[in-house]
């Protein structure tokens, strides 16, 4: 039987130091909403009394790319069809979203808090 003597870890050309580290970046938690889920945020375009307005906006949103949806709200000039876009978790992420939003189509749009019930 040979015996070999045991390898000197530090002249091992494939060895490697052992360290502890933090990580590199950091992911916030998103806050949840009272039903449970993550709080989400959309950005609301436009509200118009002609549904076909809303339609098209929707369909000239949906061309560029973006998750683009309406709902019906209630407000003091009556019932009217809001246009959203959305939703994300990162309130930095629509942030940014709403600011490409406005260059784009040229309109300010608002953030909103997401609500389930929307889809």
């Amino acid at each position: 039987m040979v015996e070999t003597a045991p390898a000197d870890d530090s002249t091992a050309p494939n060895s490697a130091e052992v360290v502890d580290s933090e990580p590199s970046f950091t992911r916030g938690v998103p806050e949840l909403a009272d039903n449970g889920l993550p709080q989400g945020w959309a950005v609301r375009l436009g509200s118009f009394s002609d549904v076909s307005n809303a339609d098209a906006l929707v369909e000239r949103l949906l061309a560029g790319g973006y998750r683009a949806y309406k709902r019906t709200i209630s407000s003091n000039q009556g019932a009217l069809t809001a246009v959203y876009v959305g939703p994300w978790v990162d309130r930095s992420t629509v942030d940014e979203y709403q600011r490409q939003l406005q260059e784009e189509f040229q309109l300010a749009g608002i953030v909103v808090a997401f609500e389930t019930e929307q889809l």
